[in-house]
């Protein structure tokens, strides 16, 4: 795990800031309507995988309705590309901004990506389960930060159902990527929902410290149920003496 997250540090530290190509997603309420909270994170995923791109978020970039819309800026340029509605279109996006990832890292995105817009919780997982397939299998260890972001995506979509599988998957991650807040925000949810308050506010802390790519909601969730919990109970008023 360690391992993984020290590789993508260096490659991070290697990468000369001066020739990332940035992608700003916009996520203003138009856009997040045609979904573009799931692209920025389906980019920031990508993003993650090469030293060469950043994916963040933007306010509205004035094309509204013709969203998702992304602003790309390069050194010495910058173009906002409109309608980035398909895996296909966020691809396309990254390779002509010369980001170079593996056939196995699209594969796996590309399944993610089907997964977050799924309408059923079955079809959901029936793609998480594709993307175990291409990677060798859940228990195979050849691609750590793929499993890893599976295994995330999987306790994302069960924690409302059954948060002590949820909570399992969550940890599987943790140990492939411990540097990553993603399933930490979703493992200190699941706590919450098993009655576990105190592992979940300390889950809560590795969260704030981690990086990468999560669930925004899982946070607000959690952020919310444990400021929720500290709040001292009112006292009831004393009885006025006769």
């Amino acid at each position: 795990g360690s391992l993984v997250d020290s590789r993508n540090s260096l490659k991070r530290s290697q990468a000369d800031p001066r020739a990332m190509s940035k992608f700003f997603v916009c996520q203003s309420t138009n856009c997040k309507r045609l979904e573009s909270e799931k692209l920025l994170r389906d980019l920031e995923e990508l993003c993650s995988l090469s030293p060469g791109c950043q994916a963040v978020h933007s306010g509205c970039l004035d094309l509204c309705g013709r969203g998702p819309n992304v602003k790309i800026q390069t050194p010495g340029d910058q173009k906002v590309v409109e309608g980035v509605k398909t895996f296909k279109a966020a691809r396309s996006l990254l390779e002509k901004h010369g980001v170079k990832l593996r056939k196995v890292d699209f594969q796996v995105a590309e399944v993610k990506y089907e997964a977050r817009r799924q309408k059923t919780s079955e079809d959901r997982l029936s793609k998480v389960q594709q993307g175990f397939k291409a990677i060798g299998g859940e228990t195979s260890t050849k691609e750590p930060q793929l499993a890893s972001s599976l295994f995330a995506l999987r306790a994302e979509e069960r924690v409302t159902q059954d948060a002590t599988k949820a909570l399992e998957d969550a940890k599987k991650a943790m140990e492939l990527t411990p540097d990553l807040a993603g399933p930490r925000w979703t493992a200190a949810l699941a706590m919450l929902k098993l009655g576990q308050v105190e592992q979940a506010r300390e889950e809560c802390g590795r969260a704030q410290d981690g990086s990468g790519s999560y669930n925004k909601e899982h946070m607000r969730l959690v952020t919310r149920q444990l400021a929720e919990i500290q709040q001292p109970k009112a006292e009831p008023p004393k009885a006025e003496p006769p």
